[in-house]
């Protein structure tokens, strides 16, 4: 599977939080959230729903001393720099208002203590409230960088 096909993937798995949206008031305001945020969220990222199942191997948070052989466990268990999904919040005015990014649970790559584990990253666009018009919030799409996996790398040099 090509890299920005699996990070597709990945961003689809992660938006487990992000896709149950209803058309309700806002406490203290006289707007309500449009129906369709949802839908709109995912259409910006060209995604379809699905949900992450909870408990996954891709839950531990500790460095192994080794990785896992079975072909059946997921990437993240796997790798060389395994890595965790752990729940990011935003402020009240952004839909979603939570994301599951990816953690790298190594510093070092598994083994290999002169290579290191950085993020692989993605821009997806979340939507920001900007204002009410006619009684429903109106939304803006914004880009953020959102960590979809772990990856081994050589340590970068310093420029003199």
């Amino acid at each position: 599977m090509e890299l920005m096909q699996c990070s597709a993937l990945m961003v689809v798995v992660m938006i487990t939080f992000a896709v149950h949206a209803t058309a309700r008031a806002h406490p203290g305001s006289k707007c309500i959230q449009p129906s369709n945020l949802a839908l709109i969220f995912t259409s910006l990222n060209n995604l379809t729903e699905t949900s992450r199942t909870p408990g996954s191997p891709c839950g531990f948070q500790t460095c192994p001393l080794d990785v896992s052989y079975n072909p059946d466990d997921p990437v993240c268990a796997r790798s060389i720099c395994p890595w965790y999904y752990s729940v990011i919040k935003y402020e009240d005015t952004y839909y979603p208002q939570q994301l599951t990014e990816a953690r790298c649970r190594c510093r070092n790559c598994v083994r290999n203590n002169i290579n290191m584990c950085e993020p692989v990253s993605i821009n997806i666009q979340v939507l920001e409230r900007t204002g009410c018009k006619n009684g429903v919030f109106t939304y803006q799409p914004r880009t953020i960088p959102l960590a979809v996996a772990c990856t081994c790398t050589k340590g970068r040099l310093s420029r003199a």
